[in-house]
């Protein structure tokens, strides 16, 4: 990319010139998020002095890390990869209010196509042109000095002794005050651009690395299906980036739930995810592993979980995929049917299945699980997760890049998503009705989302601990056929208690009729208490 230029070269500069140079271009111009953050944590505790001082001490650490990183050779491919790094990771944290964490890196690498275009926006290749390509431009105009080896050593010692003892002597000055504001904002340490992204992108290849070591966990070796269990259907559908706080089932104003709300379906309105990304909440539901024990997010891979067991003892088992492809977590690896739509599709492109599905276990009267995961209400075009039919709120949203719309237009979108999404169910629990079989329908949404509030967008920018209530909080309702004898009553006692996604594994074995010491009585929101 560089080389290419060298004829049209018009400077010549030391290279430790250079990367102080882009060191401050960076800590200047593509922090914004952090600087913004840090200058009003800052003048709230009146370290007043630190908006400028802070700034000082952002630019030596960063050039005395490209310093340790640079030799003369390499100095402008390096340079240019951090720029360009830079201008990424700085669009998506400023227009999103998210940190790059080992989460995001994650939900990166389990992006599908079209997931990934919907976030590439006019804005973000405007931002990018402008601060990354075009500033890799100059760089390659830049030629670089060539000093002897012995002057080069002594130069590179130089550099990195003097930021050293600059870096030193702001923390001896400045350290206290400067550790007080990143704890009293724990989150503020995600926002450091590029540091945050290339700790976490570690971080996430270390997690890999040390999946290795894993070991096969096989649970429920002893499952077997409870003698009583009639013939049926139970379909389990998971929801995506749906939030309770919008869910009118659970007391929102507007109308979002006008279908499913004639239904006799029971709502449970302080229910909590386990992850705020698709790839933590997925594994955590549908395996035993809890909130608490899932420590690394490839344990799944290793594991059994309920579709494995459900069809371990004979049910036939379904999964249907309309996010990206195949289950996240592995959790359709061993399974016998399966079916994936084409990236982007609505959720209604699974209906002719799933009543295929039904009329088939009618039938036959055999024992079907299902389990449905939609594309529900993903950003950030919310927009195009309904069709037009369904524009009920308006005015709607239209963008990708969610900050250029009002909050009122995404909050409009996301609840024509929800309405989608709720006649879509509506549609499930009719045709689940069509049948003379017990059946029922649990629906629970993988994670909750964020639509601008304290300036925050969409999931996961930020860990579990530090992520916004409007992330976490989730729907969760089930229906049952008349069948059911007093389970609908017991779910219908537990609509107000606070549940998680622990509570999914051993309730679904409840549901299945599925008997194994794995079980926990204390985790199934259907045992009586």
């Amino acid at each position: 990319m560089f080389i290419s230029f060298k004829k049209y070269s018009l400077f010549h500069f030391n290279y430790h010139i250079l990367i102080l140079a882009v060191a401050t271009f960076i800590a200047l111009c593509l922090n914004h998020t952090f600087n913004t953050t840090f200058d009003k944590v800052a003048t709230q505790v009146e370290f007043t002095y630190l908006t400028y001082y802070g700034r000082i001490i952002h630019i030596f650490i960063l050039a005395l890390a490209l310093e340790i990183l640079c030799l003369r050779f390499s100095a402008k491919y390096i340079l240019g990869f951090v720029l360009l790094l830079s201008s990424v990771c700085g669009f998506y944290m400023d227009s999103l209010g998210i940190v790059i964490n080992e989460d995001i890196i994650q939900s990166v690498f389990n992006t599908h196509t079209d997931e990934a275009l919907d976030m590439i926006s006019f804005g973000f290749m405007g931002y990018v042109l402008g601060f990354g390509i075009l500033p890799c431009f100059v760089l390659s105009l830049i030629k670089i000095k060539k000093p002897t080896f012995i002057a080069s050593c002594k130069q590179k010692i130089l550099a990195v002794g003097i930021l050293s003892v600059l870096i030193a002597l702001g923390y001896i000055t400045l350290g206290k005050d400067i550790i007080f504001i990143f704890k009293t904002q724990k989150n503020i340490e995600g926002m450091l651009n590029p540091i945050a992204p290339i700790r976490s992108g570690i971080l996430y290849i270390q997690n890999q690395v040390e999946q290795r070591d894993f070991k096969p966990v096989i649970v429920a070796q002893d499952a077997t299906l409870a003698q009583d269990t009639p013939p049926q259907i139970v379909l389990f559908v998971i929801g995506e980036s749906t939030r309770s706080a919008n869910f009118a089932l659970n007391g929102y104003t507007k109308p979002t739930n006008p279908y499913t709300s004639t239904l006799n379906v029971i709502s449970f309105d302080d229910f909590y995810s386990c992850g705020v990304i698709t790839a933590i909440s997925v594994p955590c539901m549908l395996t035993h592993y809890t909130q608490k024990t899932y420590t690394n997010r490839n344990l799944s891979l290793y594991t059994n979980n309920i579709l494995d067991i459900a069809q371990d003892v004979g049910y036939e088992v379904w999964y249907l995929g309309n996010n990206g492809g195949k289950c996240v977590g592995g959790c359709d690896k061993n399974i016998k049917h399966t079916i994936y739509y084409p990236n982007d599709s609505l959720d209604g492109i699974m209906l002719p299945d799933i009543k295929h599905i039904i009329e088939n276990a009618q039938k036959t009267k055999q024992n079907t699980f299902i389990i449905a995961h939609g594309y529900g209400s993903h950003g950030a075009s919310y927009a195009l997760r309904y069709p037009p039919n369904f524009e009920h709120f308006n005015p709607a949203c239209k963008q990708k890049e969610l900050s250029k719309c009002t909050y009122e237009e995404i909050v409009n979108a996301y609840d024509n998503s929800l309405l989608y999404n709720d006649w879509f169910l509506a549609q499930i629990i009719h045709t689940l009705k069509q049948t003379n079989m017990r059946s029922m329908l649990w629906y629970v949404s993988d994670h909750g989302e964020s639509l601008g509030e304290l300036g925050q967008y969409m999931h996961g920018g930020l860990g579990y601990t530090l992520a916004p209530k409007y992330q976490k909080h989730i729907p969760s309702i089930m229906w049952f056929s008349t069948q059911w004898g007093e389970i609908p009553a017991l779910a219908l006692a537990q609509k107000h208690t606070e549940l998680n996604h622990d509570y999914i594994f051993h309730t679904l074995l409840h549901l299945l009729g599925i008997q194994t010491q794995a079980y926990d009585k204390h985790l199934d929101i259907l045992n009586p208490q």
